[in-house]
């Protein structure tokens, strides 16, 4: 509401409120994202068997739902696996998945819907709902149906926006990427 408010603003004071507004709604956003993802940082390392399950699925007390989704593809940007972060709260659990190709997120957690309140989604995105208490049993089946269905993850590829050589790069090219 608040972006429409600023494309159809007219008042220059009110659209410069309005984009400060989004703004700092955009910096809470990242900050719940590093916040959420160094808590799952920390589940994974303190159990760093579960880096080589084939779907991470990973859960805590009351992240922030706008944001699991994100963090999500951030796991399968860094282990190129597919990976479910569910946010618990009173028993119940909502998050959000997220899958590289050939991986069929939909399919996989259609083969253990009997653990899941509901879902919905497709083969690259899907969000669930759980209860708590089901978690555990869920990530080993959702594991198991990857075994017998799909492929070993492989190494994350990245797509190229353009070659370069280490010659043509200078100290304020790197910190302007970073």
């Amino acid at each position: 509401a608040l972006a429409l408010q600023l494309l159809l603003c007219e008042d220059a004071e009110r659209a410069a409120d309005l984009a400060a507004r989004l703004n700092q709604c955009n910096q809470d956003r990242q900050n719940a994202e590093q916040e959420i993802l160094a808590r799952v940082n920390e589940q994974l390392d303190a159990d760093p068997a579960r880096k080589n399950d084939r779907v991470l699925v990973v859960w805590g007390d009351a992240f922030h739902p706008g944001v699991t989704g994100i963090v999500a593809s951030r796991l399968v940007e860094r282990y190129g696996r597919p990976a479910i972060v569910i946010s618990t709260h009173e028993g119940e659990g909502r998050g959000s998945g997220r899958a590289p190709d050939p991986f069929d997120l939909h399919s996989a957690l259609a083969g253990c819907a009997h653990y899941l309140i509901r879902f919905g989604g497709h083969a690259a995105a899907a969000g669930v709902e759980i209860e708590e208490e089901n978690l555990p049993a869920f990530r080993q089946a959702i594991n198991a149906w990857a075994a017998d269905h799909a492929a070993q993850p492989g190494p994350v590829s990245l797509g190229l926006d353009a070659a370069v050589t280490l010659a043509e790069l200078s100290l304020s090219n790197v910190e302007e990427l970073a």
